[in-house]
């Protein structure tokens, strides 16, 4: 029947406009364009049409793909298969996995449907699926996640299931046929030490790894995901962790890595699940403008990595942190939300002997409520670094500190500058700004609006390598007035000067004892052109446009 309605004509015009288009970026990039679709396809066809279209995963992994090609999925279609590239691009035409017409992303997942109602029953209680060498992650009764079990006699409802690693034999309570899913697959996408290549648009489920990037000895560069869902579930029985993107080298290396503009849904409970996960090698690498649901660890954790930006992503709600960098250097953390995490907003850290954690920059974040499991607590915090800046952030609300900073033997040069800090301190007695054993910090132009718990604007403690700390020309406003906190250990070990302090009566301590402004300045010989101001409330209007965060 011919589309004589509106409707149908602009429907098949804009199908038509997408094809074109598609075609004209195919012949720009001087390659030929694949597609694939589970519901229309088979793998006889030459797939280099719509409607002559393959139909697997592994017909597309067969190709030996070249220069500028692409792959595309037909959007709505869904594959229980691992996507495993077989050939580069280059860095002027890369090879491009995406998706074609209307509707949903094209899904890659990591689970398969079970045919209960042809399983073998034992007992006339049990439905059970052998061999199974390992236990699977997951299963799932339509939407709902089942449980597991301890034995095979707690198999007593539809929800529930049990491995039997003896005889690698998975229960389950006999039933009519019904759609359960099970986890089998630990990667969607197995990048396979390619280079130049682009995912775009798809949607990565139901598997331990969305996208794994490694390489065993190869020079791997030039890899971007973008604009895609990507959704883990927790390790296998034999498996050590779960990410949305896992990157790591064995002898090779992974350079210009980008990740921008996708959702993350990690596993949110546990440790070891993260939403992106470098553990080492990886270089010039940008992760820009992704969502991030709670993980169970991290939504984002740099490790042993190099020149990098982290920029303009949102999370939160994580075991521990949004954004944790160690061990690595020259990276940029810029513009990032972050709210609700139980251990700290932002940290960046060393945890090898050697001092690998320099030249990182954290700028223009909103960090609000870190800490809230209450134990490990602050909004940003560096512990051993050197050569590194926080500045320019909003910090509010953190259950204790709202920067903390610990420079140990390792840590000097550090710079905290036009911080804006609000309201922390909401259940623990800390300084707004804590430092402990601190060599050669600056302390310069934050502005610090109350402090909960009765903790200080500032607090200074003292160690075996605090020395030449300098605090200068900052703003620290009353509710309640305690300013300054300087523990016996660090009394001979700053500068403070220009500093403006704004209470009526402000509080300092000093080597175990109070003083007020005047009595401060005659006993510490600090602050002589600092002074007593008005105590208004700092404004959210007073907040400079260039502290806070777009």
């Amino acid at each position: 029947m011919l589309p004589d309605q509106p409707a149908a004509r602009v429907g098949m015009r804009t199908a038509i406009f997408i094809l074109s288009a598609l075609f004209l970026l195919s012949a720009i990039a001087g390659g030929t364009t694949y597609y694939v679709s589970s519901s229309h396809g088979a793998d006889q066809n030459s797939g280099l049409s719509s409607t002559d279209s393959w139909k697997t995963i592994a017909r597309a992994n067969q190709v030996h793909l070249g220069p500028g090609d692409f792959v595309l999925f037909r959007r709505g279609d869904l594959w229980r298969e691992t996507l495993q590239p077989s050939s580069s691009g280059t860095r002027e035409k890369v090879i491009t996995y995406g998706a074609y017409g209307t509707g949903a992303r094209p899904v890659i997942s990591g689970s398969n449907l079970l045919d209960t109602g042809s399983l073998p029953v034992e007992r006339d209680q049990w439905r059970y699926l052998e061999p199974l060498n390992t236990a699977p992650a997951s299963l799932w009764n339509g939407e709902n996640r089942m449980i597991l079990v301890s034995s095979k006699e707690q198999v007593v409802t539809e929800s529930s299931w049990w491995y039997d690693a003896k005889n690698h034999r998975l229960f389950l309570k006999k039933a009519e046929p019904r759609n359960i899913e099970i986890q089998l697959r630990d990667v969607n996408i197995d990048n396979h030490e390619q280079s130049h290549i682009v995912y775009d648009n798809l949607d990565l489920r139901d598997a331990r790894e969305g996208l794994r990037l490694y390489s065993w000895a190869a020079q791997v560069t030039d890899i971007t995901l973008r604009n895609s869902i990507i959704s883990t579930q927790p390790s296998l029985s034999n498996g050590t962790m779960s990410a949305g993107v896992y990157a790591s080298v064995h002898s090779g290396t992974l350079s210009h890595i980008t990740i921008q503009n996708n959702t993350f849904i990690p596993y949110p409970k546990g440790l070891e699940r993260w939403g992106i996960y470098f553990v080492r090698g990886v270089s010039d690498f940008r992760i820009v403008g992704n969502t991030f649901a709670p993980a169970g660890e991290d939504d984002i954790t740099i490790w042993h990595s190099a020149h990098g930006l982290i920029a303009e992503n949102s999370g939160g709600g994580n075991g521990e942190n949004t954004i944790d960098v160690k061990d690595s250097h020259d990276v940029l953390i810029s513009q990032n939300r972050a709210d609700l995490d139980g251990e700290y907003n932002i940290v960046v850290h060393a945890v090898d002997p050697d001092p690998l954690t320099y030249n990182v920059i954290v700028e223009k974040n909103h960090c609000t409520r870190g800490g809230v499991a209450g134990h490990l607590t602050a909004g940003i915090v560096l512990l051993f670094t050197r050569d590194s800046k926080v500045r320019h952030n909003l910090v509010e609300d953190a259950y204790g500190a709202g920067i903390f900073v610990n420079d140990r033997e390792t840590g000097f040069h550090n710079e905290i500058s036009n911080n804006v800090l609000k309201g922390n301190g909401t259940h623990q007695v800390a300084g707004a700004i804590t430092m402990e054993d601190v060599v050669n910090a600056d302390v310069h132009d934050n502005t610090v609006q109350g402090q909960g718990s009765g903790g200080f604007a500032l607090r200074l403690e003292g160690g075996p390598h605090t020395r030449a700390v300098q605090i200068t020309d900052n703003a620290f406003f009353g509710a309640p007035a305690n300013m300054l906190y300087i523990s016996k250990g660090a009394q001979d070990t700053f500068v403070a000067d220009r500093n403006s302090y704004h209470a009526k009566r402000p509080r300092f301590r000093w080597a175990l004892q109070e003083y007020s402004f005047a009595e401060w300045q005659k006993a510490s010989r600090q602050d002589t052109h600092s002074r007593v101001a008005e105590p208004a409330l700092l404004q959210s209007s007073q907040i400079s446009s260039d502290t806070q965060p777009n």
